[in-house]
């Protein structure tokens, strides 16, 4: 098994550091998450499933289109 260096290591994290500063930053995307998050995170997560499960079949099977 090939060793790698602790600097290298400390190479290959240190784009996550700047990727946390920048999701700490950035509000937008914060509060996309946070919303994603409430269905699956609220204290009934099974009322989300319901309101899916209320879906027409088509709307839930519906695939995003893909690009080229």
């Amino acid at each position: 098994m090939a060793h790698i260096g602790v600097g290298a290591c400390h190479r290959c994290f240190a784009g996550w550091r700047g990727l946390a500063d920048w999701i700490a930053a950035n509000d937008d995307f914060r509060a996309a998450v946070t919303a994603g998050l409430d269905g699956p995170l609220s204290d009934d997560p099974m009322a989300l499933v319901r309101q899916v499960c209320a879906l027409p079949a088509a709307t839930r099977l519906k695939r995003p289109a893909q690009s080229a």
